[in-house]
């Protein structure tokens, strides 16, 4: 038997449940608004701060890449809001569809990166990004949703051992349990790094900050040194210190960068020792010491050199104009 919620959100089957709520699919029994869309019912009225905060959140942001509320009323028993119904489903169902696929997957990030900077410069912080919680309209277009876990500005301290339930593989350390570090949107940085290598490994997940592991790094699992670019991204992203972390504002055109440069095939400069040479295809790269007159005749006071062993291709640098002097001796 259908239920009537605000006399008009009549039910027509379950889409399923959170942490905090059950999620119905419902349609308007007034005829006002047409289609199908979901309702958010929550299931203890004791978490009536977190479910408030975050119909607020949704309802204070207005960009077109997160879930868009219709109507919502906390004084209902129990209390409920109702969402556009995304039709595609959530990313968490697609784990395949990914697989080694950086342009489909910088198309999908760039929309939620800009939606979480327009959220961040409103001062909410989602704090629970991760693959069920992006979903897909019809067309495609992907939707940021479940803000339930949000941090909004004023907001207090909250304690963290159920906001981390089920996050646990995308939190951010200083979001962990005991800690009580500042809430700032670095921390939606870090999970969506993780969201970043979890769909371009086809559904891996890795512990902490541990992404370059043997099982794990890219370029042995897809074949390729080229994706060795992205876990240069993830070295920005995904990094224990929020203050080292890429901020929001720049990391569309990082993600963007990174897709040129995988796509492009460009030698990745931090791991070229012992990787293959661009040139035949054969040879690794080694280290190649080089005599006073070639210091001279170039005027470069401190180069560094590799050199491939099948083919004698060089690559020289001068130190003194690398971003990261330290990748030589790595």
């Amino acid at each position: 038997m259908a239920t009537i919620y605000g006399k008009r959100w009549k039910t027509v089957g379950s889409v399923g449940e959170g942490g905090q709520a059950y999620i119905l699919a419902v349609e308007d029994g007034l005829g006002e608004h047409q289609g199908r869309f979901v309702l958010k019912r929550l299931k203890n009225i004791k978490r009536i701060d977190l479910f408030g905060r975050e119909v607020r959140a949704l309802g204070s942001l207005n960009h077109p890449q997160i879930l868009r509320v219709i109507e919502y009323n906390l004084e209902n028993d129990p209390p409920y809001y109702v969402a556009e119904y995304c039709e595609g489903g959530s990313l968490d169902k697609q784990a395949d569809t990914f697989l080694g696929k950086v342009r489909e997957t910088v198309q999908v990030l760039l929309p939620i990166v800009h939606a979480l900077e327009v959220a961040h410069a409103t001062n909410v912080v989602h704090r629970d990004v991760k693959p069920p919680n992006i979903l897909f309209r019809a067309d495609g277009a992907p939707v940021l949703g479940d803000f339930g876990i949000c941090h909004m500005d004023g907001d207090a301290r909250v304690t963290l051992s159920d906001e981390a339930m089920g996050s646990k593989d995308y939190i951010a350390p200083e979001m962990e349990s005991g800690r009580h570090g500042p809430v700032t949107g670095a921390v939606d940085v870090y999970a969506l790094g993780k969201v970043l290598y979890w769909m371009l490994s086809g559904g891996r997940i890795f512990a902490r900050e541990e992404h370059r592991a043997n099982n794990l790094y890219l370029p042995h699992l897809l074949g390729e040194q080229r994706w060795e670019h992205v876990h240069g991204l993830l070295d920005g992203m995904v990094v224990q210190d929020p203050a080292a972390r890429i901020p929001i504002q720049l990391l569309r055109i990082r993600m963007e960068e990174t897709l040129m440069r995988v796509e492009g095939n460009y030698t990745p400069l931090g791991p070229s020792l012992g990787l293959i040479c661009r040139f035949c295809g054969i040879g690794r790269y080694v280290k190649h010491g080089l005599h006073g007159g070639f210091t001279e005749a170039f005027q470069i006071q401190d180069p560094r050199a590799l050199r491939c062993p099948h083919c004698g291709h060089m690559e020289i640098f001068d130190s003194r104009q690398l971003a990261d002097p330290g990748w030589w001796d790595r």
